[in-house]
């Protein structure tokens, strides 16, 4: 995919944004997004700040690993607890902003290949960071969101790494969230992660995972939070 931006005046040009990667592709968008809005929307709307902390339970969570090229695929099933918040922009019934959560895994095998390896649960931590893209209509919210910093971190020496050892990539969310009353939501996320990168503690070194090698991790998450706008209409 390429893009192409001309400023005539100044002769500035700006070509194959696309090879930013996706962060600055969902940036780029966002920023047209809102611009597109503010230019030809109501002129009697203005920006509001939104701050929503939330709390929630991740479940029907799955992994799958692969770390060698045509070989074996191990799968680990899994629940775990998230908190963080949501921040940004409501324009009008728009949404801007970025998200930031820590969540406490435990990790089980799924089958008796993965069991016999793994036959301790692995106790996992993790943080997620992110930016959105949502409206609020009354009632419900729609929302969706480009994970582009995860990181989940062993916290015992079960399984096939040590304590310290982490897994790191991108992800992507989809979302709604019902608001019975005023301050109030009940929310559903889908969530996937591409888990492409494995930090090594005792070597300090940080490796690449390719070539038909790859960690895939979802998950749903239903979540409770209090979404405060200040200002704006």
């Amino acid at each position: 995919m390429r893009l192409f931006w001309v400023n005539r005046g100044t002769g500035l040009c700006f070509r194959q944004l696309g090879r930013l990667g996706r962060p600055a592709y969902f940036a780029i968008v966002g920023t047209l997004f809102f611009n597109f809005i503010y230019y030809c929307g109501p002129t009697d709307v203005h920006a509001g700040l939104l701050i929503e902390p939330f709390a929630g339970y991740a479940f029907n969570g799955e992994v799958e690993e692969k770390f060698v090229s045509g070989g074996d695929t191990y799968k680990w099933e899994y629940t775990g607890t998230a908190y963080g918040m949501r921040a940004g922009l409501s324009f009008g019934p728009f949404l801007l902003g970025g998200q930031g959560n820590l969540v406490q895994e435990t990790w089980k095998g799924k089958d008796p290949k993965t069991t016999f390896i793994n036959d301790s649960d692995q106790k996992m931590s993790g943080q997620n960071y992110g930016a959105f893209i949502g409206i609020s209509l009354p009632v419900l919210r729609f929302w969706g969101t480009y994970l582009f910093y995860n990181k989940y971190k062993k916290d015992d020496d079960n399984g096939l790494f040590c304590n310290g050892d982490a897994f790191m990539g991108n992800g992507i969310v989809a979302g709604v969230g019902i608001a019975p009353i005023p301050f109030f939501s009940i929310n559903f996320e889908y969530r996937t992660f591409n888990l492409n990168l494995v930090d090594i503690k005792v070597e300090n070194k940080r490796y690449k995972l390719d070539n038909g090698r790859e960690v895939k991790k979802k998950e749903f998450l239903v979540s409770l939070s209090l979404p405060l706008s200040l200002g704006g209409k």
